[in-house]
């Protein structure tokens, strides 16, 4: 186990447990009818698939690095996919994210014009996961 000082402290460094969320991992598909799906699997702290359901935040941001949330929505909304739900709390920009039992979300953006956002989930130690770029085609 690994000591250090902070503030005057000792404290033990965190450990990565398995079983409880740590990041999620993001896949973006290909653009199909103005929909595009972005596949998520949530992971443990060890780096392990979750095996159970859990829940993040996420947001639609303008940036790679997830630090400008976009205000304007895709014009054909955000839905849950056939893996897990969303709860939006400001429609179609942010909300939470509810995975199935095995730790997979599907997040669909629809949008008709030219359009790229990169999906955001906060991750329960403060940090962001980021998707590749979400981009439709006009």
């Amino acid at each position: 186990m690994v000591m250090q000082r902070e503030r005057g402290t000792v404290v033990h460094e965190k450990s990565k447990r398995k079983g409880v969320l740590g990041s999620v991992t993001w896949t973006v598909g290909a653009e199909a009818t103005n929909a595009i799906t972005v596949s998520g699997q949530a992971l443990d702290e060890a780096g392990n698939a979750m095996s159970e359901a859990c829940a993040f935040q996420w947001y639609w941001a303008n940036d790679s690095a997830g630090l400008t949330p976009t205000t304007t929505a895709h014009d054909g909304g955000t839905a849950a996919g056939t893996d897990g739900a969303i709860i939006e709390q400001v429609a179609n920009l942010s909300g939470i994210a509810v995975t199935e039992a095995d730790g997979d979300i599907d997040i669909i953006a629809t949008d008709a014009g030219a359009f790229t956002t990169y999906l955001v989930a906060v991750n329960p130690d403060g940090t962001i996961s980021v998707s590749g770029a979400v981009t439709h085609a006009a």
